[in-house]
């Protein structure tokens, strides 16, 4: 993609779109716990009970898509790939007992890992495809390996997760629409095809905040948040 300077969103922009996204569905789910009627639903459209959590759920669904987004466009700016995988691999282990502990209340707990083993698995099936396109056998074979071992590992979103990031970056040079069809091998279907908007205003551009030390704050606010609403779910 051409990157566009006059308009758009930054790679910075969506990042924190993501990072909002991601925060009131964590919160939603902290605030379901402590307040039991926001489970109880006030309004009932298409036949679905509609309630204030299912709301702050549905809103945080607009989180993937976009880090998988950034995941499957970093991959292709970043100067040292191996340190990119590196800081997702080692982020995603730190983060783990923090997302155990909020989600299932144990510090240990292999029912579903975190979402950033989703994106660090995406990143290997890129990297995997790239290093390997001139031997198609090999590289279908060596995604679709990372690919089954998403569900093996159960990580979050799944398959179907590391599937449509490995997609977004193939379909990159498509500027068509039709790029943004991978995002529909998601979960929650509507909200996925909703994040199609600000990834079609995406620039091409990292945008200011991504300066060097920010580059990595994210991998502090995940386990942070967690740890916090944690705290809060015990407390409050």
């Amino acid at each position: 993609m051409e990157p566009n300077t006059n308009k758009g969103l930054s790679g910075s922009a969506l990042k924190i779109f993501a990072i909002l996204a991601m925060t009131i569905d964590h919160t939603g789910i902290m605030l379901g716990r402590i307040h039991p009627c926001m489970t109880d639903p006030f309004i009932v459209l298409a036949g679905q009970e509609i309630h204030p959590y299912g709301i702050m759920r549905l809103i945080g669904r607009l989180a993937f898509p976009l880090f998988g987004f950034l995941v499957a466009e970093g991959i292709t700016h970043t100067r040292n790939s191996v340190r990119y995988g590196a800081s997702l691999l080692i982020a995603a282990i730190l983060s783990e007992p923090f997302y155990d502990a909020f989600f299932f209340s144990n510090a240990l707990d292999f029912t579903r890992q975190n979402v950033l083993f989703t994106l660090f698995l995406g990143f290997a099936a890129i990297s995997l495809a790239e290093k390997l396109k001139e031997r198609p056998w090999a590289a279908m074979a060596s995604v679709a390996s990372v690919i089954l071992s998403a569900e093996l590992l159960k990580v979050d979103y799944g398959a179907a997760g590391v599937a449509c990031i490995l997609l977004l970056h193939l379909l990159k040079d498509n500027l068509s629409p039709y790029r943004y069809l991978a995002l529909l091998l998601l979960p929650w279907p509507m909200a996925a095809a909703t994040s199609a908007i600000p990834l079609m205003l995406y620039n091409g551009q990292r945008g200011f905040i991504l300066a060097k030390w920010m580059k990595y704050a994210f991998y502090v606010y995940y386990p942070l948040h967690l740890f916090i609403l944690t705290v809060l779910s015990a407390t409050l």
